[in-house]
C-alpha cells in the first residue's frame, strides 16, 4: 500500500520481516503540494513500474490462472500522502481542497489501475480502509 504514496512523492520506510512498509514523510502539507500532484506519476515511479513488470511476468507463465493486481482507493491514497488526521478534519475545515486531493488521488489510482489491467491483471483489487462510514462520518462517506 506504498507504492502509490511513494511513486506521488511520500517518504516510505519498506519496513523489515516484523514491520510492514510504511510513508515516513507524507507529501501533502497544503493546496499548492496537491495542484504539484501528477496523476500520471506511477509512469515513472520504479516500484509502480516493477508492479506492472511483475504482473506481466504472472500472466506470461501461467496465462490460465487468474491474475490479481492492487491498488489503493483514493480515500486512503489521500489520507497517505498528507497526514491522515489532517486530511480527516480538512474534510470538515476546507471540504473542496479534500475534495481536490481525493480527485488527484482517484485519477492516479484509476490510471494505475487500467496500466495493471493492461499487464495482464484480470482483476484488480481496490483497498479501501480509509474510506468507511465510522472513519468518515456518515455525510462525507456518502459524499
Amino acid at each position: 500500500m506504498t507504492v502509490e504514496s511513494e511513486a506521488l512523492g511520500c517518504a516510505v520506510d519498506l519496513g523489515s520481516g516484523r514491520i510492514l512498509p510504511h510513508v515516513t514523510v507524507e507529501r501533502v502539507r497544503g493546496a499548492d503540494d496537491i495542484a504539484a500532484l501528477s496523476p500520471d506519476a506511477w509512469r515513472s515511479a520504479p516500484r509502480a513500474q516493477a508492479t506492472l513488470n511483475a504482473l506481466r511476468l504472472l500472466k506470461s507463465a501461467r496465462p490460465e490462472l487468474p491474475v490479481i493486481g492492487a491498488v489503493c482507493g483514493p480515500v486512503t491514497l489521500a489520507a497517505m500522502v498528507m497526514d491522515a488526521g489532517i486530511f480527516f478534519r480538512l474534510l470538515r475545515r476546507n471540504p473542496d481542497m479534500a475534495r481536490r486531493l481525493a480527485e488527484v488521488a482517484e485519477e492516479f489510482v484509476a490510471g494505475f489501475a487500467l496500466a495493471q489491467r493492461g499487464a495482464g491483471a484480470d482483476v484488480i483489487l481496490i483497498a479501501e480502509p480509509s474510506a468507511t462510514g465510522e472513519i468518515l462520518g456518515a455525510r462525507h462517506f456518502e459524499s
